[in-house]
């Protein structure tokens, strides 16, 4: 009794089918190349993708510069302020006129070794009495004040109350602090100087705002990021 050979175990191809091995028998295609770029989507392991500079980890920088500059910013502002102040002052001081009866007799305090000015419309002679003597001295230049004309300029020797009896063509007459076209000139002076320092210290400001809030994010990123290793042992970086 005869038997059939038994049929011999051969692997399936990827079609389904079998490959046969033997003279003849086709040939298995290699696996494609990329097969291995599959396995490895980001190519070769160890190597950063594209071309250029290697990565450099972040680092933390010191905050006292940009925090020195906003300093800055805060007293340019602060002595500016100052300056307007003071300057607006002396001008509220200058302006302010006590008025005098023009042809008859007034009163009026007088502090000793302050420079007073006395301020018309026209011409006008004041016989001076009080506590000390009264130096009087002529005014060099024109000065203009509430449209009254600086006739002269009073300094009493002391404190107390004097007393003024004017007479002359003058309709109006009044007492204010002593004002000059020099020392108006250098209080205008002082006043835009101030708001020029002020402007500049705003901008200074801003600028040191920025530089904080900007410095202090990529601290935060760096630390974040590097952990305990953001802090070099050297302090951090400028």
């Amino acid at each position: 009794m005869s038997q059939s050979p038994a049929p011999s175990s051969t692997p399936f191809g990827p079609t389904g089918g079998s490959w046969s091995s033997g003279p003849g028998a086709p040939v298995a295609p290699p696996e494609p190349y990329g097969g291995y770029q599959a396995a490895h989507p980001g190519g070769y392991p160890g190597v950063a993708p594209g071309y250029g500079m290697p990565w450099r980890p972040p680092a933390v920088k010191s905050m006292t510069a940009p925090w020195v500059l906003l300093a800055s910013g805060v007293i340019m502002i602060v002595v500016a302020i100052v300056g307007i102040i003071l300057s607006l002052g002396a001008f509220a001081r200058t302006v302010s006129l006590e008025p005098l009866d023009p042809d008859g007799t007034t009163t009026a305090a007088l502090e000793g070794g302050k420079d007073y000015g006395l301020f018309g419309d026209g011409y006008a002679s004041c016989d001076i009495t009080g506590p000390g003597a009264v130096e009087e001295r002529s005014v060099t230049g024109s000065v203009t004040v509430n449209d009254k004309s600086e006739l002269l300029i009073l300094t009493p020797s002391a404190s107390g109350m004097y007393t003024f009896e004017c007479s002359g063509s003058a309709q109006s007459l009044a007492l204010g602090d002593a004002a000059t076209v020099s020392g108006m000139f250098w209080g205008v002076g002082g006043f835009l100087g101030a708001l020029f320092l002020g402007g500049a210290g705003l901008i200074v400001f801003i600028i040191g705002i920025v530089w904080v809030a900007t410095r202090g994010a990529s601290n935060r990123r760096a630390r974040a990021l590097l952990g305990p290793a953001a802090e070099p042992s050297g302090g951090a970086t400028v």
